[in-house]
């Protein structure tokens, strides 16, 4: 199917991206976590010591609702499928203990239930093959298994029993298996997405946490935070393969570019980054603070870190073709969780800091490549195909059943080139 754009002014040009602090929105006291709703374009935020969770509409940056929550609201996962965030909560002040999940409704912003589950406060992750809620119980030291919920009732499943203080979860979506690192027995579980067993325990380094999952190669990335390691598992036969000397303390954090097939991982001396394919490490990218957690920007092909520096902490933004430093950008106090919003490309940090009250937006702008060999075509119309990737001068991307308004748009051409047109 085409469709028609008549007086158009056709341009061909590259794209470039720019990072810049947006805004810092006030919210509760210590707003550690934080997610996004993708069906209805919000933003929730867990304040730790303000014992609510706030909700901002993505599109403004406006906080639009406060969810009061029983005592601590502790780590947040949303369920796209129905519609639902899932929020632990510390079921009491004092802390320590970690037994109950609030169910949210997405739409509404009411919660719909509260599940009961064993201690701990550290993961929660959704299966989108089998749509369930997995919960890492272990931070206590005292219950060390998995909650298994189902995302439509929000009802318990089973819980399966697992290594020492379970505190990560990763899902490998080719193999639906779950898996679950074992912070004290310096394991891994492996959990079946379907029958919900456990399939086997993998050995690995001391005090393995942060997981990611290579989609391309199917591995299961693991860092050891008591050594200087990340161990590479094969997601086929759940055996290691490879363990990697990242060349710096307390490797955690990890992400995955899935398009030039790179893992990043930070720890005490920068960020490592390794190969997808051949389990090498690439290079090591120094930076002037404390690297902490990254995410992966699919829009831009970057990787965002939080940074704790001993005057100012910083998000770290880091080219994925190139693995150099493009900016960083001061934040608040202890940059900890971050989560995309990829219609308006932005990217929202919460603060762990107990002084902390604010979420702090990067928004990431387009702006075009200068050169001399541009040249302007005026045509009268010219069609766009209806797979066409359509941009508004702010960076949104334009959903393509949507009638155009007058104005300035950019319709991707290739990976590195966009035309330019103006719509009457």
């Amino acid at each position: 199917m085409w469709r028609k754009i008549k007086y158009s002014l056709l341009l061909l040009f590259s794209l470039s991206f720019s990072q810049w602090l947006e805004t810092m929105i006030v919210v509760g006291k210590a707003p550690a976590r934080v997610c996004y709703n993708s069906v209805n374009h919000k933003v929730y935020c867990a304040n730790y010591l303000s014992h609510n969770i706030s909700v901002i509409d993505a599109a403004t940056n406006e906080v639009v609702d406060s969810i009061p929550a029983r005592y601590r609201p502790l780590t947040l996962c949303y369920n796209p499928i129905n519609n639902k965030v899932y929020c632990i909560v510390q079921d009491r002040p004092t802390g320590g203990r970690a037994e109950r999940i609030l169910v949210i409704d997405g739409a509404t912003n009411q919660i719909i239930t509260t599940i009961q589950k064993s201690h701990g406060t550290d993961a929660l992750l959704h299966n989108p093959i089998n749509n369930k809620i997995y919960s890492a119980n272990g931070t206590s030291g005292i219950s060390n298994d998995v909650t298994i919920i189902c995302g439509a009732g929000d009802t318990v499943i089973t819980t399966v029993r697992t290594g020492r203080w379970p505190n990560g979860l990763c899902h490998n979506i080719r193999n639906n298996k779950i898996y679950c690192s074992n912070w004290a027995s310096n394991d891994i579980t492996v959990i079946d997405g379907e029958g919900d067993s456990v399939l086997k325990t993998i050995r690995v380094g001391s005090g393995p946490w942060y997981m990611t999952y290579n989609s391309r190669n199917n591995k299961i990335y693991v860092g050891n935070w008591n050594e200087t390691t990340v161990s590479i598992i094969d997601g086929e036969t759940d055996s290691v393969i490879a363990t990697i000397d990242v060349g710096g303390g307390y490797p955690e954090g990890l992400c995955y570019n899935f398009r030039n097939n790179k893992v990043y991982c930070p720890h005490s001396n920068g960020v490592a980054v390794i190969d997808g394919e051949t389990n090498q490490l690439i290079t090591n990218i120094p930076v002037s603070e404390i690297p902490y957690l990254a995410i992966y920007n699919p829009l831009n092909n970057k990787i965002y870190c939080g940074a704790w520096g001993p005057y100012v902490d910083r998000v770290i933004i880091i080219d994925g073709a190139t693995d150099r430093v493009i900016t960083a950008i001061p934040v608040g106090k202890f940059p900890y969780n971050l989560a995309l919003n990829p219609v308006e490309n932005r990217v929202y940090v919460g603060h762990s800091d107990t002084s902390e009250t604010t979420v702090a937006v990067i928004r990431d702008v387009i702006g075009i490549k200068e050169d001399s060999k541009i040249q302007l075509t005026i045509v009268n119309n010219f069609n766009l195909l209806k797979e066409g990737k359509i941009y508004d001068v702010t960076g949104k991307r334009i959903n393509f059943k949507e009638k155009l308004k007058p104005g300035i748009y950019f319709l991707k051409k290739d990976k590195k080139n966009f035309l330019l047109f103006k719509y009457w």
